[in-house]
């Protein structure tokens, strides 16, 4: 190691999470009414290119467009050129320009060796696209972009739509996601095949038991609903008895870290996998799972979006055969910040530069039930229900815009210090993962919640 790598660990001075998406969400609230885009006498402002793109990226989504997928375009400097480097990383695809002075066989070779699934094209290039096409046997769906400014007269159409009359067939208040660590379950459909792709079923559910402080739910696997029932080639994770410590008085305490990974790794996790994990009853358990792989190092793991319920809304087919995953490798690069014990939870509440955010439902905030043992919530915590980001009737996480508005409402922002907790390090995990698709930089999560903390009859608790 030399000095020109030394301390240089991701920090608040270097390093934040960005994208361009996340640039046209800020600068659609910050500048509204300013103008992005003038082209002739069309002028659309920051707000009017927010809502074209995330349209224009739902009707991609609708016709089959998702996250890993190619989409194209051969445009002059036009608007649709401007919103396409918008709209396309929305859907999780790729955006893929090209140059406008290329001849039709070298726009052919393009267009085959990037796996093009759409191409928009402008009509100025009609000629050469059409020319293009023939050279390629596969089916690409067109948009053609008529520009107005242009001369069309001798330029046919060749689009299977044309931009503006496409565009008007999505919605507005799409629901963009950060593609690397969200999937669609039409962009799972799409790849059922792809051997490098690894589905698990995470689903557990909890029996509550009220009347038992010391025991506040019964936890029930559910590898008897996987077995009636599941998205083909989804193997089943056992939470609890596979991947919890069973020492433990709690239900779900982590494991030592090098004996977490090694489970995973016979379960089939590693290189070169894609990891798929959903659940059937919330996406909790899901993202329970994922934090439990990015504090090994492994990231190459997704939500399934709207998990088994959006699949089977969609009529997409399930199967009943039990599917195992032959034992896979990865290297570890344990991060060991992320979960936070009772200790490290207790300091944190003396500290005024950490926020304390219980995921649990109000009623259990305020302290109207004893299910964990002393009704109550930790000192100073602040209140987002896990269910508030999540759609009540599909099941899907809601919009990067919608769950922006549930922390601002409580004064919380992206800068903030967040410790997040729930009744046993479950729910706090969905809180945590949405703050990482926000650009939050500093979340934790204490791993055994309420369940620990108010049976310690030393530890401070606090009601309504």
């Amino acid at each position: 190691m030399t000095n020109y790598n030394k301390n240089l660990e991701k920090n608040d001075a270097n390093f934040i999470a960005l994208s361009p998406i996340t640039f046209l969400e800020r600068t659609k609230d910050v500048y509204p009414d300013y103008q992005a885009a003038v082209y002739g006498n069309r002028k659309y402002t920051w707000l009017d290119i927010y809502k074209r793109t995330t349209r224009f990226a739902s009707a991609l989504e609708k016709i089959g467009v998702g996250n890993g997928d190619t989409v194209s375009i051969m445009a002059c400097n036009t608007p649709e050129l401007f919103e396409a480097h918008y709209s396309i990383p929305m859907t999780g695809a790729v955006i893929n320009a090209i140059n406008t002075r290329l001849d039709s066989k070298t726009v052919a070779y393009i267009l085959e060796h990037s796996d093009a699934k759409v191409l928009i094209a402008d009509r100025q290039f009609h000629k050469i696209i059409k020319k293009a096409l023939e050279n390629i046997k596969r089916k690409i769906i067109i948009i053609d972009i008529d520009d107005k400014q242009a001369n069309l007269t001798d330029q046919g159409k060749i689009g299977d739509h044309e931009y503006e009359s496409f565009l008007k067939t999505g919605d507005e208040n799409y629901q963009w996601k950060f593609p690397e660590e969200i999937v669609s379950c039409q962009w799972l459909k799409d790849r059922l095949s792809d051997k490098s792709i690894r589905l698990f079923d995470c689903t557990a559910y909890l029996h509550y038991t009220d009347d038992h402080p010391s025991k506040p739910y019964d936890v029930i696997s559910g590898i008897e609903n996987y077995r009636k029932k599941h998205i083909p080639t989804a193997a089943f994770l056992d939470l609890q008895e596979e991947l919890s410590e069973q020492e433990s008085p709690y239900s779900f305490t982590l494991p030592d870290y090098h004996n977490l990974a090694s489970r995973f790794m016979k379960l089939g996790v590693g290189d070169p996998f894609h990891i798929i994990l959903y659940s059937r009853n919330g996406v909790q358990w899901a993202t329970r799972v994922w934090w439990m792989l990015f504090i090994l190092g492994f990231r190459r793991v997704s939500i399934l979006d709207g998990g088994l319920k959006e699949w089977e809304a969609l009529g997409y087919e399930l199967e009943t055969s039990v599917t195992s995953h032959s034992p896979a490798k990865f290297v570890e690069n344990i991060d060991k910040t992320v979960f936070v014990d009772k200790d490290e939870t207790l300091e944190a509440m003396n500290k005024n530069d950490c926020t304390l955010l219980n995921a649990l439902t109000s009623d259990l905030h305020k302290g109207e039930s004893p299910r964990y043992g002393r009704p109550g919530r930790i000192p100073g915590s602040l209140n987002i229900p896990f269910h508030e980001l999540v759609e009540s009737e599909t099941g899907k996480l809601v919009s990067p815009e919608k769950a922006t508005d549930v922390f601002s409402q409580q004064n919380i922002n992206s800068d903030d210090n967040i410790l997040n907790y729930c009744g046993g390090g479950i729910a706090a995990t969905l809180n945590a993962f949405i703050q990482r698709q926000l650009g939050f930089k500093n979340m934790q999560i204490y791993d055994n919640s309420m369940s620990e903390w108010a049976m310690d009859k030393t530890l401070p608790i606090e009601t309504d």
